[in-house]
């Protein structure tokens, strides 16, 4: 399915972010999983994603994981008078604050406090979505 992400909207700078700990990319694909939904995104053109999902799922995940009903664009707008927070709102356009599960931003916190860059495949198979991802051939 194509999606339109018209908004700031950057899968690396997402996935870098450091917000979640079960994002990785996987050839042109990042791989999201959130609660018990593995979503796969890239970009193929400006504001232009293809999603490897149903329209269902898109629709359920879409609104409270990427916070796509509001416009990032329009708070970074806002932001005048101070040089270091335009240009630190500069740096991050893209990102978007995940809405994440509890367990899952605890999680992702005491990681990034251990200084780990991306988990052990340990910690990604302690959730069982990850058992049966697709192999990258089948992306």
């Amino acid at each position: 399915m194509i999606v339109t992400i018209s908004d700031n909207f950057d899968l690396l700078k997402i996935s870098d972010s450091g917000q979640c700990f079960r994002c990785r990319q996987i050839g042109d694909f990042y791989q999201f999983i959130t609660d018990e939904e593995i979503i796969y995104l890239r970009q193929i053109a400006p504001e232009k994603y293809e999603v490897l999902c149903s329209e269902e799922t898109w629709a359920q995940i879409r609104k409270p994981y990427f916070d796509l009903d509001r416009s990032y664009r329009e708070i970074r707008s806002s932001i005048t008078g101070d040089s270091f927070l335009e240009k630190a709102a500069a740096e991050g356009a893209g990102i978007r604050v995940l809405r994440q599960d509890s367990w899952e931003m605890l999680i992702s916190f005491i990681i990034s406090q251990l200084k780990v860059s991306r988990p052990s495949e340990n910690v990604l198979r302690a959730w069982p979505p990850l058992l049966d991802m697709p192999s990258q051939q089948n992306l």
